[in-house]
């Protein structure tokens, strides 16, 4: 009998320790939502967030929605990202959203696509202090119909 409520003691803290390794450590989540009238390029993502800790590593990641009215296979973003000292980085990103046989990539969820896509993994904040970051859409279609929203994640690097 000791020995099924030592396997039920040890099943429990099994789960404790899978649970707490699977905690998510998000520190910032924001989006955009974005109207039926599609996502004009002059309307952009903006978030801000106080870094203290420039030991630890993050990821980031940028959140598309979609539905099925969007036309194309990917996204060209604008990234932008303001740090403190007046230091300035800026990328263009290429967001693959479709296989090339059409199939949609990403979480399915009723008539949405949902995308998790990486930015910037295993990275350091080099210096503390006041964040800004900027996503503006950089297709060549003024406004893009289909898509319902553009955020960012940033989440401790376990």
């Amino acid at each position: 009998m000791q020995n099924k409520a030592n396997l039920h003691y040890l099943f429990i803290i099994v789960v404790l320790i899978v649970l707490a390794a699977c905690s998510n450590k998000v520190i910032e989540k924001k989006e955009l939502l974005i109207d039926e009238q599609g996502w004009n390029r002059n309307n952009k993502f903006e978030d801000q967030i106080e870094i203290d800790d420039t030991l630890n590593s993050y990821n980031i990641y940028i959140t598309i929605t979609l539905n099925k009215t969007y036309s194309l296979s990917n996204l060209y973003l604008f990234v932008s990202t303001y740090m403190p000292y007046n230091n300035f980085i800026k990328d263009t990103v290429n967001c693959e959203l479709a296989f090339p046989n059409g199939e949609w990539l990403g979480k399915k969820q009723f008539e949405k696509i949902i995308n998790k896509l990486p930015y910037k993994m295993n990275v350091k904040f080099p210096y503390k202090g006041l964040y800004k970051f900027e996503i503006e859409q950089a297709m060549r279609i003024e406004t893009l119909k289909g898509v319902k929203s553009c955020g960012m994640i940033i989440e401790k690097f376990n």
